[in-house]
């Protein structure tokens, strides 16, 4: 390969590791805007990347035979993370309920099942739900509800509420919160935060 070529391909993979990068530390830097420590931050990054390679079985939709699983990495993890915020921030349940709510019921609405992919959502929809809800329930508390809400919210509303739907497209799995669904159970929430 000559200089002429090799330069545009230095420049992609350069372009790439540094939007991989930012995406990192933005993740790192929303987690310690809830409360953990900067090492703390760094590793539940790290366990969040290495679970999004390991699903979970739950069960088997008897309609359709399709397999349900939660993914590690953007479900299971970040919904441990929901409980040790609500305890860490002293949430009012009320608060989180309703926010909750909303989110879930925008979530529903803007969704959509793709056959061979899995429930879609644009990426703004839910972040920004999530934080029109927390606005609204409590301002003071706004990053770590705003969090929550648009976790919980997204996984009831895109992937719970849609999952018979999906089911019937035919596909043999379906990953709560995997790499197939773009609805982002894990990226909601941190990019709410970030934005809080």
């Amino acid at each position: 390969m000559d200089r002429q070529h090799r330069l545009p391909t230095v420049l992609g993979v350069l372009a790439v590791l540094s939007l991989a990068w930012l995406q990192f530390d933005a993740t790192r830097a929303a987690f310690e805007m809830l409360g953990l420590s900067n090492a703390g931050a760094l590793v539940l990054v790290m366990a969040c990347l290495a679970g999004s390679l390991v699903d979970v079985p739950i069960r088997r939709l008897a309609a359709s035979d399709t397999l349900v699983e939660a993914n590690v990495g953007g479900c299971i993890i970040p919904l441990l993370m929901c409980g040790w915020v609500v305890a860490h921030a002293s949430l009012d349940a009320a608060q989180i309920i309703a926010a909750t709510a909303f989110v879930a019921l925008v979530s529903w609405r803007f969704s959509r099942v793709e056959p061979g992919v899995g429930v879609t959502m644009r990426g703004f929809v839910a972040p920004l739900a999530a934080l029109i809800a927390a606005a609204v329930v409590n301002r003071e508390q706004l990053a770590p509800i705003a969090y929550v809400s648009g976790t919980l919210g997204v996984l009831l509303g895109a992937d719970l509420l849609r999952l018979r739907e999906a089911g019937r497209t035919g596909a043999p799995a379906l990953s709560l919160g995997g790499a197939g669904t773009r609805d982002g159970i894990f990226l909601t929430g941190v990019v709410a935060v970030l934005f809080a």
